[in-house]
């Protein structure tokens, strides 16, 4: 069908990199991770890239065909430190990374407010709330949200954020007319869609100086079970720059992290270069062998649980232990503690427990979360030449 090879088309030409040397023009593939990364955040590795010369025999290519980059830079979560070694969590063209005062200027960029709003805001992408009925072309429906990615900076924007009976599946099909009824064939990022007219986005008198990034999609399928064998992949675009507003190229739009990090139960407990951690809740997790295990210390709190009654031949509880925390960033996560049954086949009581303990790290949270860059009661102070939130009175968290 056309439209399939055209979709190849676009692809493979996007794919390409053109530089005139000698007169002829020569090709470059796109640059492909050949080393994947040794971790998945805490910025402390490097993965390697490799690009091929399409044409070198009629026209050579110049330049390198393998480069390093500093790889998952995003901070690490509890109960890891933030990031690997003497990093720095810092904020870096709209995004809080792990790396080194010299390598980023330090500037604010999660202002309380823009200096200028978006006349139309920007929003984010469709997504669905519910399942479509059908699998290409638009000829399905189903009910869809989005999110205005700018309101958290005092910039609103315009039109709704819910449909109802809204096509969906929207690439073109192959086995029928490419597109239902009242949708059109278009471009989209190389990639031949089913739209409709819908409002013209004009380009923006006003852009946020680093863009504003979608939210981060959900973590593709893991192929193992436990171990941590496979990587998980995640990604996200430019949401401003159908508005006229590009984003830094400098931040990450792809993310990679080991997946199903549960120590395995029989044979090998991690595959390497993991290795097996027991938390103090007495979860097994598989790490890198280079992470320092440790857990922040409280920024408030809380009146001890008594161990719930035991009846006899009952289990008893171990002690509570800090499990995970529900955010990663601004201090606007809370402590949720673990404990075991222990020494017996059941025990009476819950073994995890909502605390109001905060948590969540200093660093500043990215636009698009849906979080303020700092959480109540904390607020945002330049601490070591670097932006953080810290809490009244207490400068050093």
């Amino acid at each position: 069908m056309f439209y399939k090879n055209q979709t190849l088309f676009f692809v493979a030409f996007a794919a390409a990199t053109l530089i005139a040397v000698n007169g002829c023009e020569s090709r470059w593939s796109n640059w492909e991770i050949t080393i994947p990364c040794s971790d998945y955040c805490g910025g402390g590795f490097n993965a390697t890239y490799t690009r091929t010369c399409l044409n070198a025999s009629a026209c050579p290519c110049t330049g390198p065909t393998t480069k390093t980059k500093a790889c998952n830079q995003n901070v690490c979560k509890l109960p890891r430190n933030s990031c690997f070694g003497s990093l720095k969590s810092l904020a870096s063209n709209g995004d809080v990374i792990c790396t080194t005062p010299e390598a980023v200027n330090i500037t604010d960029p999660y202002p309380d407010t823009f200096p200028c709003c978006p006349p139309q805001g920007i929003w984010g992408s469709w997504i669905d709330t519910t399942t479509c009925n059908d699998t290409c072309g638009g000829y399905g429906i189903a009910n869809r949200r989005r999110i205005c990615l700018t309101e958290a900076a005092g910039c609103p924007c315009i039109d709704e954020s819910t449909q109802t009976a809204a096509p969906c599946n929207t690439l073109a099909c192959s086995d029928r007319s490419p597109c239902a009824p009242g949708l059109s064939l278009s471009v989209i990022g190389g990639i031949i869609m089913c739209t409709k007219n819908e409002t013209t986005i004009k380009p923006s008198s006003c852009c946020p100086t680093f863009g504003v990034w979608e939210m981060w999609s959900s973590w593709s399928t893991c192929s193992s079970l436990c171990g941590g064998c496979a990587q998980a992949t995640r990604s996200r675009t430019c949401a401003s720059e159908k508005y006229g507003c590009p984003c830094s190229n400098s931040t990450a739009t792809t993310e990679t992290q080991a997946c199903n990090r549960n120590a395995c139960a029989t044979g090998t407990k991690c595959c390497s270069p993991l290795i097996p951690f027991t938390l103090s809740s007495g979860e097994v997790l598989c790490f890198p062998s280079t992470v320092n295990i440790t857990a922040p210390p409280p920024t408030t709190t809380t009146a001890a649980t008594p161990t719930a009654p035991t009846t006899p031949g009952a289990g008893s509880w171990s002690e509570w232990s800090v499990a995970s925390c529900t955010e990663s960033c601004g201090l606007c996560g809370r402590v949720i503690k673990k404990r075991v049954c222990q020494n017996g086949s059941s025990c009476v009581g819950e073994s995890q427990q909502n605390t109001t303990q905060i948590c969540g790290g200093p660093n500043l949270c990215p636009l698009g979360l849906g979080l303020p860059s700092c959480c109540e009661p904390a607020n945002r102070a330049i601490v070591g030449d670097e932006y953080r939130c810290v809490l009244p009175n207490n400068p050093s968290k």
